[in-house]
């Protein structure tokens, strides 16, 4: 067992990256790195990794797979923040600074390996490892940066382009190599994130479908590396 060190964590989080840039996933090697304020979990699809509430003891490190930010409201309405892949932190907000945090959940979009962090412990981090606080820094500056141009796109573009650049991001985060990829979200949720009606995405979709640039089974969008290409040109020319 490690000793429960403030570099602990810093370490842990290096080899984690290091296997992600290599293309690898060993638990093996990473479990024996842990210590006591340190817990990992599998969350399966669907399933919720933190919940809203602002109220929480830990922090939360995406090991492996993808998920998405969202809040919702009273009466039941849903604004999608984010979609995001491994490894990526958490609740961050909510243990740092509380009173200006939001009650964003987070929910896999596949399996997720889910590193778990005692509040108090990542404190003492980074406090401590001013090489732990640049590398969470540089992370959520990448994050900011990516919502920021998010809201110039749905501020300047129409309904067709928004669906065009989800597709492309969609592709970008999560194709890793494959010649084919499959946009797994419902049209609900699209919907919401890009600030349309479902209706709107129907009608999209088709449209997208007559041009070649998207390809539609049993209303599942599928799109390929030569598709990829054309939507680029059309975003970018």
């Amino acid at each position: 067992m490690v000793k429960n060190k403030c570099s602990d964590l810093y370490y842990l989080v290096k080899v984690i990256n290091e296997q992600n840039q290599e293309g690898v996933f060993k638990l093996n090697e990473i479990k024996p790195l842990l210590n006591n304020d340190m817990s990992i979990k599998r969350v399966p699809k669907n399933e919720i990794i933190h919940p809203g509430e602002i109220d929480v003891d830990y922090a939360c490190y995406i090991i492996r797979g993808s998920f998405f930010k969202y809040r919702t409201e009273k009466k039941g309405g849903i604004n999608f923040l984010s979609k995001e892949k491994a490894p990526a932190w958490s609740c961050l907000d909510k243990i740092l600074d509380p009173e200006h945090s939001n009650f964003v959940e987070a929910k896999a979009l596949e399996e997720c390996t889910v590193l778990y962090v005692k509040r108090d412990y990542i404190i003492r981090c980074l406090e401590e490892n001013s090489r732990f606080v640049l590398g969470m820094l540089k992370d959520m500056l990448t994050l900011t940066s990516t919502m920021s141009m998010k809201s110039d796109r749905l501020l300047f573009n129409d309904a067709k382009e928004h669906l065009l650049f989800y597709i492309l991001e969609y592709w970008n985060r999560t194709n890793q190599g494959k010649k084919r990829c499959r946009i797994e979200m419902k049209n609900d949720y699209i919907a919401a994130e890009l600030g349309v009606n479902v209706r709107t995405i129907y009608r999209t979709k088709k449209v997208l479908e007559d041009e070649g640039l998207i390809t539609l089974e049993k209303g599942k969008i599928f799109v390929k590396q030569e598709q990829i290409e054309q939507i680029k040109l059309k975003l970018y020319n």
